[in-house]
C-alpha cells in the first residue's frame, strides 16, 4: 500500500541551566618605582655688598 504520512514533530525540550561564572583573574602585579629626580644645581653667590665709609664717632665725655 501507500506510504503513511510523516508524524507530527515533538515539542521542543526544556532550556538546560545556565553554566557557572567562571572565576575572577588573578591581580595584576604592582608597577615598578619610578627613579628618583636629579637634584638641582646650588644657585650663583650673591656679590659682596659696598663697604661704606663710618662716620668718626668721637665720644666727648
Amino acid at each position: 500500500g501507500e506510504d503513511g504520512e510523516d508524524g507530527e514533530d515533538g515539542e521542543d525540550g526544556e532550556d538546560g541551566e545556565d553554566g557557572e561564572d567562571g572565576e575572577d583573574g588573578e591581580d595584576g602585579e604592582d608597577g615598578e618605582d619610578g627613579e628618583d629626580g636629579e637634584d638641582g644645581e646650588d644657585g650663583e653667590d650673591g656679590e659682596d655688598g659696598e663697604d661704606r665709609d663710618g662716620g668718626d664717632s668721637d665720644s666727648n665725655g
